[in-house]
């Protein structure tokens, strides 16, 4: 479980909970709530330690924080503080509780993060994938550094379909690594009717294909 701010703030009648997090989830959490502070502006908090939970960034590290800022009172031994706001108070926290782990964030680093792209906003997200060891279903390469290829995969009895987009606004090479039980699958572009050239490596079919601007590409992958 990963929250951010004023996790269970009102329950389903729309009143406050006397403990934030709400409805338990303090236990969960192993931290409540001890303050709540409006930010007027971006403000930021910075990473404690090195934690195999955050695998993408490293003590001193900061991230931008927006809207709130929620400072945490641990509760029990098993709570762990992995970042601290610039006050020094307690701005994430992980805990363990039976064999699931939590963690909580005392803003919106999401939010923020859409807002002002601060890489390390983005590590965080990224790394929860790794730090929970996230198979991707397919993963894209582009070889311009300024590439916007999207991928989406359709997946149903044993046929998947993979669409691959081009929304940038120049061509561009990509390369598609889509995740398969083994080597028996052959790739069929559905617009031609031809087999697509593929390699099976390392629990994936790989595809290449030089996009134009706005050109999609649809393939069926089936044993």
């Amino acid at each position: 479980l990963v929250t951010e701010a004023r996790c269970g703030w009102v329950d389903e009648r729309g009143f406050s909970s006397e403990i934030i997090p709400g409805g338990g989830l303090h236990e969960v959490l192993g931290c409540r709530e001890s303050y709540l502070m409006p930010l007027p502006k971006p403000s930021t908090l910075k990473i404690k330690g090195s934690h195999e939970e955050l695998p993408l960034l490293k003590e001193g590290d900061k991230l931008d924080t927006l809207f709130f800022e929620e400072g945490f009172e641990l509760l029990g031994e098993k709570a762990r503080v992995l970042a601290e706001f610039e006050s020094g108070r307690p701005a994430i926290v992980y805990a363990q509780q039976g064999k699931g782990r939590a963690m909580i964030v005392g803003s919106f680093i999401g939010s923020a993060y859409h807002h002002f792209r601060n890489p390390n906003n983005g590590k965080f997200l990224a790394g929860l994938a790794d730090w929970l060891k996230v198979v991707r279903p397919i993963e894209v390469k582009v070889a311009e550094s300024d590439g916007l290829v999207e991928a989406r995969l359709l997946e149903a009895d044993g046929r998947m379909i993979l669409f691959a987009f081009n929304r940038g606004e120049k061509e561009a090479a990509a390369e598609f690594a889509v995740a398969a039980p083994d080597g028996q699958f052959k790739a069929m572009d559905l617009e031609t009717k031809e087999i697509t050239p593929s390699q099976f490596r390392e629990g994936r079919v790989h595809l290449t294909k030089s996009l134009g601007p706005g050109e999609a590409w649809v393939v069926l992958l089936e044993k």
